[in-house]
């Protein structure tokens, strides 16, 4: 209590100064131990929600159009508003999404489509069958993280769990559970509340890390370890991941320890990683090797 009464005081002795002096470096160190394995959290809940918000808004705009004069359906018009819909949407999906099963089919309850069929076909067809007559989002909610290992014990936030309610023909409520990643502010994946063990095979690295996330939030570890795995095979420079697998082998999460490979994967996730990977991976190392 005297030392930090003394340093509030304007006149300070030459032995204080030099102390402080040699504190300052000690400070700054302690500062970057501390911020080293804190999440990237430039992206907040309440941006997630916009992205998931501007995606079901595209779905009013393609379903909630009169389509029909004289029993005939305007089929242009109809092809023009998904086409633009599903433009639109490509904007808030990370790289890739679009052609494989990362969306679910809320129109006919099934865990699993991709977002071009959604657009091109699910909707299309229920609307020209009349099946599909109205659509309207009523509610946004953002409801936990999902997280990713990091030396940290609770994981660190890697994407925010986004969730909607919408009424399907005035009559049937359904449910999405989408996955926006936090350091992109994109989406990586959608699910139905009822699917969400249902995770999709990942076909690009970006989905690896995401089921990885989702796995080992629910306490999959062996199977999140197996993701980030996939993940490097399918980008050998996904850097992310290596850091992953890093803190994985280093602390035995999902596999045998091994402190080679954690040097190993933590010196791939130094050359192959973005800023903010490469800053982690970096104090990682000093970590387990001071």
């Amino acid at each position: 209590m005297d030392d930090r009464h003394h340093l509030c005081h304007n006149a300070r002795t030459s032995k204080q100064i030099s102390a402080m002096k040699k504190a300052i470096p000690l400070l700054a160190l302690i500062a970057v131990i501390a911020t080293a394995f804190t999440a990237d959290t430039s992206t907040t809940p309440e941006d997630a929600k916009k992205v998931v918000e501007t995606f079901m808004r595209q779905i009013e705009f393609a379903v909630n159009k009169n389509y029909f004069a004289n029993g005939e359906v305007d089929s242009k018009l109809l092809a023009e508003n998904l086409q633009s819909a599903s433009a639109n949407v490509k904007r808030l999906l990370e790289p890739g999404l679009s052609e494989h099963e990362s969306m679910a089919d809320d129109i006919n309850g099934r865990c699993s489509t991709n977002f071009d069929r959604y657009f091109s076909t699910v909707l299309a067809n229920s609307i020209i069958g009349r099946r599909l007559t109205s659509y309207k989002l009523l509610n946004v909610k953002y409801t936990g993280d999902a997280r990713a290992v990091d030396l940290a014990k609770s994981g660190e936030p890697v994407s925010y769990c986004i969730e909607t309610s919408q009424m399907i023909n005035n009559s049937k409520t359904m449910h999405f559970r989408f996955y926006v990643n936090i350091g992109s502010n994109k989406i990586g994946f959608v699910s139905l509340t009822s699917c969400s063990n249902n995770l999709p095979i990942a076909h690009t690295s970006s989905q690896a890390n995401t089921n990885a996330a989702i796995n080992y939030t629910n306490g999959n570890t062996n199977q999140a370890f197996n993701d980030y795995s996939l993940a490097v095979q399918l980008n050998p420079k996904d850097g992310e991941a290596y850091y992953r697998m890093a803190v994985m082998y280093y602390r035995g999460i999902g596999c045998s320890k091994s402190y080679k490979k954690a040097r190993e994967y933590a010196d791939k996730a130094i050359k192959y990683g973005n800023a903010n990977i490469i800053r982690k991976a970096k104090n990682f190392k000093e970590y387990i090797e001071g």
